[in-house]
C-alpha cells in the first residue's frame, strides 16, 4: 500500500481501526485527522493523545450531532485537503458519518477499512486485495486506548519448579483437596506475616504426599501435623496460588502471541483497579486469563468469577476474549454460565496442555471472527 501523508479517521469507541495503520512503520502518514461527533469526544482525546506520544502530528474535527446527514456533510468541507496526499480511513465513525464522509470528501482520496490486522481499500480495490498490517500495538497501548493505564506487569521471569505443574496437573484427583489446605495455609501465612503456620488437623495422605513434594522442591523447610513452615515469602505466594498463574506464563511463551504478561495491574481515570493474572494480544486482539486453585463450586466463587470476568472483558474494550483457568475443576452448572457468556475454560488436568489449549482458543476466535 501506499504512504499518504494523512490519515482521515471517524471516531467511535473502536480505537484500533484508526490506530493500527498509523503505527505500521511502512505505511504510517506523517499526520492524522480524528473526526469526532459529541458523545466521542473523550474516545477522540484518547486517540489524540496516544498519537502525539507516537510523535504524529494530530488535529481534531469537531462535528454535529452524528444524526443529522446534512449538517455531518458540511462539517467535512471545512477540511481543505491536497486529495493526492490524504487517505480516508472509514473503519470507525456512525454510518451516518462513514456516508457523509465518503460523499463530501474528494473523489481523489484514497479510501479503505480495517478489519482485524488487514487494511482493505474501498476506492480502489483494483489496486490491491488487502493489505497485512504489522502487529505492533503492545499491551500498555491497548489498555490506554480503551481508558486504562497499566500501573504494573510482568513481562519475564524465572520459573521455577515446572516439574512440580506436571506433578499437579496430571494428578489433579489425587491433589485437588489438598490444594485447598495449602491455599488456606499459605493465605494465613501471608495474612499474618508469618513464615511458620500451626494448624490442628490430621493430613491424610494426599496432603501428606503433597507436604513431600513441597518439601523436595525447597518449598517447606518443615511440616508435621500441627506445623507448616514455609522456606521465604516468595514460597508463601507460590503455595496460595501463584503457581497456576507461573503455570500461565509458560503456556504463553510457548504461544509467542505479539505481546504477553502476568500479573497485570490497570487503573482507569477515576481510580478503580483491576488486577488481572494474565493478559496477551494475539493478531491485535486483547486475551485476559484468570487463574483459580480454589475450590470455586463453594459459596457460589465460581459464579462470582465469571462475572468479574465478565465485567473485565467490556473494561478492557471491544473484542476481548475471557479465559478461565481453574485447577479444581467447575460445576455444570458454572460450565453453561461460563459458555453463555462467551468465557473459555481450561481445567482440572486439561492444564497439562495448557499452551495447546490457548492456541485451540485463539484459533476457535479466528475462525468465529472469518465467519462472522
Amino acid at each position: 500500500m501506499k504512504k499518504y501523508q494523512i490519515h482521515i479517521c471517524l471516531v467511535n469507541e473502536n480505537a484500533l481501526g484508526n490506530i493500527l495503520p498509523l503505527i505500521d512503520p511502512d505505511i504510517a502518514p506523517e499526520k492524522v485527522i480524528f473526526c469526532y461527533s459529541p458523545s466521542h469526544l473523550q474516545d477522540a482525546e484518547r486517540q489524540r493523545d496516544f498519537c502525539l506520544e507516537k510523535g504524529l502530528q494530530v488535529q481534531l474535527l469537531a462535528l454535529p450531532k452524528r444524526d443529522n446527514l446534512s449538517e455531518l456533510q458540511v462539517s467535512f468541507l471545512q477540511l481543505q485537503l491536497d486529495p493526492k496526499t490524504c487517505a480516508l480511513n472509514l473503519s470507525g465513525g456512525s454510518k451516518l458519518m462513514c456516508m457523509a464522509a465518503y460523499e463530501f470528501l474528494d473523489d481523489d482520496i484514497f479510501r479503505f477499512c480495517v478489519e482485524k490486522d488487514s487494511l482493505y481499500p474501498i476506492s480502489s480495490p483494483d489496486q490491491f486485495n488487502f493489505y497485512d498490517l504489522a502487529n505492533k500495538i503492545q499491551l500498555e497501548d491497548y489498555f490506554a486506548l480503551h481508558g486504562w493505564n497499566v500501573q504494573s506487569l510482568v513481562r519475564t521471569k524465572t520459573v521455577l519448579h515446572d516439574d512440580l505443574f506436571d506433578e499437579l496437573f496430571e494428578n489433579v484427583s489425587t491433589y485437588e483437596k489438598a490444594i485447598g489446605l495449602l491455599n488456606k495455609l499459605a493465605h494465613d501465612a501471608d495474612n499474618d506475616g508469618v513464615l511458620e503456620m500451626r494448624h490442628h488437623r490430621k493430613f491424610n495422605d494426599a496432603q501428606v504426599k503433597l507436604m513431600g513434594k513441597l518439601y523436595s522442591s525447597n518449598l517447606l523447610s518443615y511440616y508435621d501435623a500441627n506445623t507448616v513452615r514455609f522456606v521465604d515469602h516468595d514460597a508463601i505466594d507460590f503455595c496460595r496460588g501463584f503457581w497456576i498463574e507461573d503455570a500461565a506464563y509458560l503456556a504463553l511463551k510457548k504461544l509467542k502471541p505479539q505481546d504477553f504478561a502476568i500479573s497485570v495491574e490497570i487503573t482507569n481515570q477515576q481510580g478503580s483497579k483491576n488486577e488481572i493474572d494474565g493478559a496477551f494480544l494475539y493478531e491485535n486482539q486483547l486475551y485476559l486469563i484468570e487463574c483459580k486453585t480454589s475450590h470455586l463450586a463453594r459459596e457460589g466463587k465460581g459464579t462470582q468469577t465469571l462475572y468479574k470476568m465478565d465485567t473485565l472483558v467490556d473494561y478492557a474494550g471491544l473484542h476481548t476474549e475471557g479465559i478461565l483457568a481453574s485447577y479444581r475443576p467447575l460445576e455444570d452448572y458454572d460450565l453453561r454460565r461460563a459458555k453463555d457468556l462467551d468465557i473459555s475454560i481450561i481445567q482440572g488436568s486439561a492444564l497439562r496442555n495448557f499452551d495447546q489449549h490457548l492456541k485451540n482458543i485463539v484459533e476457535k476466535s479466528k475462525e468465529s471472527d472469518q465467519h462472522g
